[in-house]
Formats: structure tokens, C-alpha cells, sequence
């Protein structure tokens, strides 16, 4: 069983299933060292869970070293090199796996200290695992729905639908009992609206926070 890390590499690329792109990966792993970091998402690309591409630097400039007759060139870094940071995307390995990681904990129900010491089983985490402020999801939820309701692209039906999902996660939010279905339809919803795309992914962030 992979440790939380893994988990919230996976789960932010599940909200862009289906589109074909990668999505840059390392910021979803925080403060955790460049080394562990880049461990992190090798193996699981090692793994078959997810593609990875970049993690590299570009614009270097050459470098002739000279010994024995022979000319070595290696890479130098100067101003006008760039880092090209790790990209992900979510292999059809990696989605079942996590279906069915999720799956387990829901069956498992592992047991997470919620705000005001209650209880509740959220699709990431384990025993002990806290969600700070419910206060900060559910006013990230009503900011999602209000960009909703103002999203000219959407037609009425459209509209409904995606609110209606995030109000059923408010209401499990304020009742202590988020449901893995509930988050992954928000997941699967936020990729698909253009308009409220960075704020579903501020908000998988706020429920993965330990």
C-alpha cells in the first residue's frame, strides 16, 4: 500500500482523465525535498500507474573537457537555462488502481479525526489523519458553485447538475461524512468546466490536507 504521497500524485491527475495532456506534478507534493520528490513520481511511473515526462534542463550550454586525447562535453547551467518540471498523466493502471485503493479504505472505513474531534472517512489518509478547517472546504465549495452559476458556457441543465454535486459535497462536508463517490464526481466534473478547474484543484488540495 502506497503512502499518502503517492495517493495525492494520483488523485490530482484523476481530475484530468481524458483530456490527453500532463499536468505538471511536483507542486501537488508540497514542501517535501526535490530528491523525494522526483523518487516519488519515478516509481510511479516505474509502477505503470502514471506517464512522466520532463524533470530536466534546458538550454544548457556545452562544456569540452579534454583528458587522454579524448573530448568529453557535458551540460553547464547558466541564465538562460530552465527547468522543465515533472508532468504527469494517469494511466488506465493507475485509475483502476486508485478505484480500487479507494474502495478498500471506504470497506476498511478507516477513522479520521475531522474538526471538533468528530468522524468521518475521506477518500485519502490513515488513522489519525486531520482535516484542519472544514470552514476553508465549504467556503471553496460555494466559490465553485457561484462561478458555476455565472458560467455563460454552461447551459441551464449543465449548470444544474454540476451544482447539485457540490452541494451534496457541502452537505457531507458539514455532516461529517464526506464519500470517496461524492469527491471523485467532483474531481471528474471540475476537469470537464474550464472555468472552475483551478479552484476544484485548491480544493482537492484542502481534502487531502493531513
Amino acid at each position: 500500500m502506497m503512502n499518502n504521497n503517492y495517493y495525492k500524485v494520483l488523485l490530482y491527475l484523476k481530475q484530468f482523465e481524458g483530456d490527453g495532456k500532463f499536468h505538471e506534478v511536483e507542486t501537488i507534493l508540497g514542501d517535501i525535498n526535490e530528491k523525494e520528490k522526483e523518487e516519488i513520481l519515478l516509481e510511479l511511473a516505474k509502477e505503470e500507474l502514471i506517464y512522466l515526462e520532463g524533470g530536466n534542463w534546458t538550454g544548457l550550454s556545452l562544456l569540452a573537457f579534454v583528458g587522454g586525447g579524448e573530448v568529453d562535453w557535458a551540460g553547464c547551467r547558466d541564465e538562460h537555462s530552465k527547468y522543465e518540471p515533472y508532468k504527469g498523466k494517469l494511466k488506465f493502471k493507475g485509475s483502476k488502481y486508485l478505484k480500487e485503493e479507494i474502495e478498500m479504505k471506504d470497506k476498511n472505513k478507516y477513522n479520521i479525526k475531522v474538526e471538533g474531534n468528530s468522524i468521518a472517512n475521506v477518500i485519502i489518509g490513515s488513522p489519525g489523519a486531520t482535516i484542519n478547517s472544514k470552514t476553508e472546504i465549504i467556503d471553496k465549495v460555494k466559490q465553485i458553485v457561484e462561478t458555476i452559476k455565472n458560467d455563460d458556457t454552461l447551459n441551464q441543465s449543465e449548470k444544474e447538475e454540476a451544482i447539485d454535486t457540490f452541494n451534496q459535497l457541502e452537505f457531507e462536508i458539514k455532516t461529517d461524512n464526506p464519500k470517496s463517490v461524492t469527491i471523485e464526481k467532483v474531481m471528474t466534473v471540475g476537469a470537464k468546466i474550464a472555468s472552475i478547474g483551478s479552484f476544484v484543484v485548491a480544493l482537492t488540495r484542502l481534502l487531502l490536507k493531513i
